[in-house]
């Protein structure tokens, strides 16, 4: 879902309607036409190519244009996704002046992989002066776009949505917001284990060659190993072939996506206010983040996500953790209060917990009866740092002697 959405948002943030309030204070020069409601508003768009950039736009019906002053700015960062401030007006800098009968300009002085952002302004000629009628300019939103070949986003591909990941099999995705359409993409790995990067011979989940926007599949992958992957798109143009800069490093682990363990019960079955376990990592898990267990959805509507429930002899019983009172021990015997930022552990390793249960004591089966479960959902109480990607549902089963973290791509 998620990379389809990346894909649909940047369709719309090219074609998206440049709307908004000129801040008059901006250009000293049109200062007083900008706070005129006469200034009518207009859509730029541009098409990038290795070299330049081609910037067109069609004028407000029944408005009469004799020149337009072309503005530019370059946009640094991920501007939409890290929530930037929009460049004011002040910050671009003017490029070119052309008919009022153009539609279109070629800015062929900008630099491949860098990102721009434009401004039209058209005036009409009054005497020896010249009025602003329309712009392109908005303090609300902007469209920007990169010349030549776009850095590339790799994200994880294998979440659970389209591909899963696992032991053996993780998938990429290699995502471009702008820029040229490249021809193909060269994937590069390195691990622990092969610590220089290596170009890598990789395909799609189907068996065929990468294109540019393909989900990539690694299927030469060792259980257990942690890999760290970059790339860059190439494209090319007569004999030459252009290539983007390297895309930032991305680290996924072959590990299970969903976590698993074993449980003993170390609290007897009867009364009691807190329940203590042991938990065992499966070998190929990820890292697991235990964490304490809080209660605002329960104070705000007396409704819990996180809850022990159990069923034994005809009996049935639900109560939720206590907050804040979550412990935990290396030794089962010392036991410190777990810490704001939690406490992990690896593959392989164990650790005992003891979890409060609120308004206690309360009757816990143990391992007897036919169900008897601690669930922590949505991440708190524990998280699993897995190939997945999303909250983390924990479910405790002490009759089975087991446990899983599930992750909720949703």
């Amino acid at each position: 879902m998620r990379k389809h959405f990346c894909k649909i948002l940047t369709v719309l943030m090219a074609v998206a309607l440049i709307a908004g309030v000129l801040p008059g204070d901006l250009f000293r020069a049109d200062a007083s036409f900008a706070a005129s409601k006469s200034v009518k508003h207009f859509s730029v768009y541009m098409k990038p190519a290795m070299k330049s950039m081609k910037v067109t736009w069609k004028k407000p019906k029944k408005t009469k244009v004799s020149f337009y002053k072309i503005y530019r700015v370059e946009v640094k960062g991920d501007w939409y996704m890290d929530d930037k401030p929009i460049p004011a007006l002040s910050d671009y800098k003017k490029i070119a002046k052309v008919s009022g009968k153009k539609k279109s300009y070629t800015d062929k002085k900008v630099k491949s992989g860098k990102t721009y952002a434009y401004v039209v302004q058209g005036y009409k000629k009054k005497g020896k002066k010249a009025k602003l009628v329309c712009t392109t300019y908005s303090s609300d939103d902007m469209t920007y776009e990169t010349a030549g070949l776009a850095k590339p986003d790799l994200i994880n591909g294998g979440y659970g949505e389209f591909h899963s990941n696992d032991l053996h099999n993780l998938y990429i995705y290699v995502n471009l917001y702008n820029g040229v359409k490249p021809s193909g993409v060269q994937v590069y790995r390195k691990s622990a284990s092969d610590p220089q990067y290596r170009k890598m011979n990789l395909k799609t989940p189907e068996g065929k060659k990468l294109k540019a926007l393909d989900d990539i599949h690694d299927n030469t992958v060792k259980p257990g190993e942690v890999y760290t992957y970059k790339a860059r798109t190439w494209k090319k143009v007569g004999k030459k072939t252009y290539y983007s800069s390297y895309s930032d490093e991305f680290t996924l682990a072959a590990v299970h996506m969903h976590g698993k363990y074993t449980v003993e019960t170390l609290t007897a079955p009867g009364d009691t206010s807190e329940i203590r376990f042991k938990i065992t990592s499966d070998k190929y898990n990820g890292v697991t983040t235990f964490r304490q267990v809080t209660m605002e959805d329960y104070e705000d509507d007396g409704y819990y996500d996180n809850y022990y429930y159990y069923k034994k002899d005809g009996k049935t019983g639900e109560y939720p953790p206590l907050a804040g009172k979550s412990m935990y021990s290396k030794d089962g015997v010392t036991w410190t209060l777990i810490p704001k930022n939690g406490v992990d552990i690896k593959a392989g390793e164990s650790i005992c917990l003891s979890v409060g249960l609120y308004g206690g004591p309360h009757y816990f089966a143990g391992n007897t009866g036919t169900a008897s479960v601690l669930f922590l959902q949505g991440g708190e109480g524990a998280v699993y740092h897995g190939s997945g990607n999303g909250a983390t549902n924990l479910e405790v089963d002490f009759i089975e002697g087991t446990a899983r973290a599930f992750v909720d791509f949703d």
